[in-house]
């Protein structure tokens, strides 16, 4: 299984979000969520987004997943490459925790392998409430657009 997640601040600090999509080996979609965080940086709201991740992951027994972030310094945080700012320690903390109930691999994702995760986490800033989707048809018809481009092979690209 592998979980794609992402964390957003509109203003950096400002209103902040965070998402993500966990998927079967298949990459069908097991389940999609969006929460609101508040007023944070980018780095807090990331860091965010990998906890609560986390937390769906453990809470439903998925214990053995990829986790893939487009934050290089979280996953580097997480890998024990680099050590964490003072703002997201006690979060690096609880997440260290977490990743020892399981089987847990972090990896880094660029930001066009990551856009519905980034959709996730723009819609809970936007909402300001915590959503989750167990059924693709019940995503918002945006993000299910992408996940349709994902599943049918289209390419992705930045300019």
């Amino acid at each position: 299984m592998k979980m794609y997640v992402d964390g957003c601040s509109k203003g950096n600090p400002g209103s902040s979000g965070g998402g993500g999509i966990i998927r079967d080996h298949r990459g069908h979609m097991i389940l999609a969520f969006a929460d609101y965080f508040g007023l944070c940086s980018n780095n807090v709201a990331e860091a965010m987004a990998i906890l609560q991740g986390l937390c769906i992951c453990i809470d439903r027994g998925f214990l053995k997943i990829i986790v893939e972030s487009d934050s290089l310094m979280l996953v580097n945080i997480i890998n024990n490459k680099v050590r964490p700012p003072w703002q997201i320690h006690s979060i690096m903390a609880q997440i260290g925790q977490l990743i020892q109930k399981g089987s847990f691999l972090f990896v880094h994702i660029f930001r066009e392998g990551n856009v519905i995760a980034d959709q996730m986490a723009s819609l809970g800033e936007k909402v300001r409430n915590q959503i989750a989707f167990t059924e693709d048809l019940s995503l918002p018809r945006q993000v299910r657009a992408y996940l349709k481009q994902e599943h049918d092979g289209f390419p992705k690209f930045q300019i």
